[in-house]
């Protein structure tokens, strides 16, 4: 599978695919953008306004934001 010249945003929602999701999206030739990717141990799904689990806008917002350094 070839992903070269995708931008992908992967919200792991501090959880236990926090590493390898985007790791492999990377070696598989996608540009990552990755937030929520700081698991403690607690803080899974935490910050419900930021995680993909119970909400979309930070996915739908961060290409937008990231937009002028493309």
């Amino acid at each position: 599978m070839d992903l070269e010249g995708l931008k992908v945003v992967v919200d792991s929602a501090n959880g236990a695919a926090y590493k390898i999701t985007p790791q492999l999206l990377h070696e598989l030739g996608a540009e990552v953008i990755s937030i929520n990717d700081e698991p403690d141990g607690v803080n899974i799904n935490l910050i419900a306004d930021r995680c993909i689990s119970t909400s979309w806008r930070s996915v739908l917002k961060k290409p937008l934001a990231c937009r002028h350094r493309s």
